[in-house]
Order: C-alpha cells, then sequence, then structure tokens
C-alpha cells in the first residue's frame, strides 16, 4: 500500500498514542525513540549483524529524504527586473529648446552606458513553470513599481490602496 506523508504522519501519531497513552506526543515520540535505543543497543549485543540504533537512524533518515523528494516538485521561475543605466553625451545647439528638441532624436544607442543597480525597478516574477514546463503564474510584482506603455518614463508606481 503506497501512504502519503501525511499518512504516515498519522499512523505515527497513533502508534504513539497506542504506546504512551494520551501524554504529549512529542514527549511520547521523545520515550518511544529512547527506548527505540536501548531495543537497538540490547539486538546489536546478542547479535552484531543487527544494525546499531545510529545505523538505523541513517538509514531512516535516507528513507525520509527520499518520501519528501517523492512530494516535492521542482518550478522555474525567471525573474526580472529594470536596472536604470545612464550615459552622458555633449550636444551642440542654437538655444535651450534647441538642446532638448536634438536631445530627444539624439541616438545613443551606441553610447556607454553605466549601470546604476542599487536603484532597480519593477522587480517581478515574469513566469513560474512547473516540471513539464506548463506556467502556472505570470507577472507578479514584487515592488511598487509596474510597467506602462503610456508612461514617459516607462515606469510609474503603483496607486496606493
Amino acid at each position: 500500500m503506497d501512504f502519503t506523508n501525511a499518512d504516515r504522519a498519522k499512523r505515527a501519531k497513533a502508534a504513539l498514542k497506542r504506546y504512551n497513552g494520551d501524554n504529549d506526543p512529542i514527549t511520547n515520540a521523545v520515550d518511544f525513540l529512547t527506548d527505540l535505543h536501548h531495543f537497538y543497543n540490547l539486538a546489536h549485543a546478542q547479535d552484531d549483524t543487527h544494525p546499531t540504533f545510529d545505523e538505523a537512524l541513517a538509514s531512516a533518515r535516507g528513507h525520509f529524504q527520499a518520501e519528501q523528494e517523492e512530494v516535492m516538485k521542482t518550478y522555474t521561475i525567471l525573474y526580472a527586473e529594470d536596472v536604470p543605466h545612464y550615459a552622458s553625451v555633449k550636444i551642440k545647439a542654437e538655444s535651450d529648446e534647441d538642446a532638448i528638441r536634438l536631445a530627444k532624436v539624439y541616438d545613443f544607442a551606441g553610447e556607454a552606458f553605466e549601470a546604476e543597480r542599487d536603484n532597480s525597478v519593477c522587480k517581478r516574477i515574469v513566469r513560474v513553470e512547473d516540471e513539464t514546463g506548463n506556467a502556472i503564474a505570470n507577472d507578479i510584482p514584487l515592488d511598487e513599481y509596474v510597467l506602462t506603455a503610456q508612461s514617459p518614463t516607462n515606469c510609474q508606481p503603483l496607486p496606493r490602496c
């Protein structure tokens, strides 16, 4: 019969109640482990082919780990954040207005940018996928900013509730 980990825990709790009555289950578990330690020491002393308590406990830990992994799934999380990058250029213009007009149309794609990583915004989870590649969640904000197409800066604080 296959048991879930919840089933295993219920079986243990029921066994502990039968073992030492209505005492606290945690106290019963400690008492039971102590008595098992005595049992293994006696069994090993009578026949050294029997495992020691520590060997049995190590084996139990291995079983526990395997049983934990049975119920655990692996998910892939894709994170994103927008990091401001700055470039400084010099533009020659006839007036303040002309400088602003020229700055708006200047192609600064080839300029050297410096990232300001301490001021990232729009931190978000882009996607969460399960083991089979199915998306289980998308676009989860992790800070108070959200990308918007209408904003001149393309990133505005969310309205406060």
